[in-house]
């Protein structure tokens, strides 16, 4: 499945703050390396518990990758070999975003330590499941309501 025309980003950077985020990440990358892919992890660019910024992240691994399909994938998701497949096959055939699931899993702390360890996630009943794509969307919206409410703070202090 891996090759030359398709690479793996996974954005990343330890703050110190969350012992299980280089776990989550170990447990991730292992799972894209039996996929045949080897993932490239790409930092922010910046330093110590700064926030980090994954559109940074993105945009460095866009410029130092040449391949004809980057995915992005996340330090903490995992995602079906059947699902790569597909959402490759769709990005080629058709170039632009494509977000290869329609369900979004959340996993309860404790399973999410049985997952790091090896146990399959489908084992385990989810806290709670976004469908449709709504993770996409919420951050969206996240997104532009954090920028109006910048802009807001912004206009009352002038």
């Amino acid at each position: 499945m891996g090759g030359d025309s398709v690479a793996v980003v996974i954005p990343f950077r330890d703050r110190g703050i969350d012992p299980g985020r280089a776990a989550n990440l170990k447990r991730v990358v292992g799972q894209w390396q039996a996929y045949n892919f080897a993932p490239m992890i790409v930092s922010d660019g910046r330093e110590g518990s700064a926030q980090f910024n994954r559109s940074a992240a993105y945009n460095t691994a866009a410029r130092h990758l040449d391949a004809q399909v980057l995915i992005f994938a996340e330090s903490d998701m995992l995602i079906s070999p059947s699902q790569i497949t597909i959402a490759t096959a769709m990005a080629v055939e058709s170039p632009g975003l494509v977000v290869p699931f329609t369900e979004y899993r959340y996993l309860s702390a404790k399973d999410s330590v049985k997952v790091r360890g090896g146990d399959i996630p489908e084992r385990f009943t989810p806290e709670s499941i976004m469908k449709d794509g709504a993770s996409i969307e919420d951050a969206q919206a996240a997104a532009q309501t954090d920028m109006m409410d910048a802009y807001t703070r912004a206009q009352k202090q002038s």
